[in-house]
């Protein structure tokens, strides 16, 4: 198995956890009793289903995004290495962030979006904690995938002593 077709399998676990995820929240911002915010909400769920949908249908074309310098390399006759599944597994713990992080996204910009008095000075302590923990979130989970192969690197050099790639 190489390391593009484990992160398209993660991708669509992903799509999958994030679709139910998306259903519960919606379903409780419905419950609401404030009907005005209805089309905000109508509209990130849409965008949270399109993007689920991606994931769910390019999951390799995604994967070979997120992993660009392995489909220009000449494939080896040998398994991957110990450093190639450390970078695989770094930007599969960015994804799995993001799939939580992103819908919360989504859920306070439509929560204080529907409170027309002054949105996120109104909340408090355990909101506005929330929301900052929540972009804290994405912004960790972008840097994780984004930086995924670069921090393995880090990573492998710090716990091998600078030893060569095996």
């Amino acid at each position: 198995m190489t390391p593009h077709q484990v992160v398209a399998v993660g991708l669509r676990l992903i799509a999958i956890l994030w679709v139910f995820h998306s259903i519960g929240q919606f379903i409780g911002l419905l419950s609401s009793d404030d009907p005005d915010g209805w089309p905000l909400m109508g509209f990130f769920t849409v965008v949270q289903f399109g993007l689920c949908a991606l994931l769910w249908f390019f999951p390799a074309s995604i994967a070979t995004k997120l992993l660009p310098s392995a489909k220009d390399e000449v494939v080896s006759a040998g398994p991957p290495g110990p450093q190639d599944w450390l970078a695989v597994g770094t930007i599969g713990i960015g994804i799995w962030l993001l799939s939580g992080a992103i819908p919360d996204a989504f859920y306070w910009s439509i929560f204080v979006g529907m409170n027309p008095f002054g949105g996120f000075s109104t909340l408090d302590a355990d909101g506005k904690a929330a929301v900052i923990t929540t972009g804290f979130q994405n912004l960790l989970g972008v840097w994780l995938i984004v930086g995924g192969k670069g921090l393995a690197a880090l990573l492998w050099k710090a716990r091998t002593g600078g030893a060569a790639k095996s």
